[in-house]
């Protein structure tokens, strides 16, 4: 409920801010670099992070997880927090 106040309260420039930020950035050449296993959680209804944005990223690293959480915006860990849970515990047991 906090989350999703702060979003509604949000000035607008703050939000276009975000969405600009994310937009902007490139994080291609970091991932390549990444040889540890890696989890990517994405809701499939995030509308500042695309879920599209989580499967190029998977495929620049090699040792990429992806789960994508339907019905789960940017804040999944709130959103679908047993099904976020219980995927970072799956990966942390078979990661170590």
């Amino acid at each position: 409920e906090k989350w999703a106040g702060l979003m509604v309260t949000a000035e607008p420039e703050i939000i276009r801010a975000d969405f600009r930020a994310v937009e902007r950035y490139d994080g291609r050449e970091a991932a390549r670099a990444v040889r540890a296993p890696m989890l990517i959680l994405a809701g499939g209804d995030d509308l500042l992070a695309a879920p599209a944005l989580s499967g190029e990223l998977a495929a620049l690293v090699p040792s990429a997880t992806e789960v994508r959480l339907p019905r789960a915006g940017h804040f999944l860990h709130l959103e679908q927090p047993d099904e976020f849970h219980g995927a970072l515990d799956r990966f942390l047991v078979t990661a170590s």
